[in-house]
């Protein structure tokens, strides 16, 4: 499986199990709310990867070790 495509699945992962809103993520990671919106609803076909990982970072509260 491509790494990438497991880190954006894992990352969806772990957004679900999330309990905050997708407001207060945004509040929280910097992430902009619109682009954590379509990438929950997986409307973004090839996010940015450097999104995924800071949110990835963010959700999982460790750094991506590659």
């Amino acid at each position: 499986m491509n790494e990438s495509l497991s880190l954006m699945l894992k990352t969806s992962e772990l957004l679900e199990a999330d309990p905050r809103s997708l407001l207060d993520l945004h509040k929280e990671s910097g992430i902009s709310y619109y682009w954590l919106r379509k990438f929950k609803s997986g409307i973004l076909s090839d996010p940015s990867v450097n999104k995924v990982q800071a949110l990835y970072e963010f959700l999982s509260g460790t750094k991506l070790r590659v």
